[in-house]
């Protein structure tokens, strides 16, 4: 009875392989799929990489170089941090601070173009038309009665022109 059991597990009717072919062909069509959506988004990602590059947006370039850095070069955890293992010793023990140090000195560089590039709030252009009463040192004539009057300096005038009158 062994042998008959042995012969049922090793022979596989065609049913069992048209289920392993369709099996085979659906993760087929599944990896074909994943790979296809995998390539649309690596072209959009250098579509905008490219227009990032031509409008020449330092900030979210040097963000993008930062963020490829802190994935990959990442101490003891990055894509390719055990390459570092046959670095010289010295270099291999301050590799942390070697790169935190250029991790921030990139960030910072995107921090500073970022404040330089910011637009600034415009001041206000003030109209100084309406100021035309202010003459500074040059003396009112009759033409700037009009002027003179905005002033609304009537009754101060008329204090001064009696305090003259009076010591007269």
């Amino acid at each position: 009875m062994s042998s008959d059991t042995s012969l049922d597990k090793n022979s596989e009717t065609p049913s069992d392989q048209d289920k392993k072919n369709d099996s085979s062909l659906d993760k087929l069509t599944k990896d074909l799929d994943s790979f296809q959506k995998l390539t649309k988004t690596l072209r959009s990602f250098l579509d905008w990489l490219a227009e990032l590059i031509v409008t020449k947006n330092w900030v979210s370039l040097l963000l993008v170089v930062d963020a490829f850095f802190l994935f990959f070069f990442f101490p003891k955890r990055g894509v390719i941090s055990g390459f570092f293992k046959e670095l010289p010793i010295f270099v291999a023990e301050e590799y942390g601070l070697i790169f935190w140090l250029i991790f921030a000195g990139v960030f910072l560089t995107a921090l500073g173009i970022a404040v330089k590039t910011m637009p600034r709030a415009s001041t206000p252009i003030l109209d100084f038309t309406e100021r035309k009463a202010i003459r500074g040192l040059r003396a009112f004539s009759q033409d700037d009665a009009e002027i003179f009057a905005q002033l609304q300096r009537d009754q101060l005038r008329w204090h001064c022109v009696i305090a003259i009158c009076e010591n007269v």
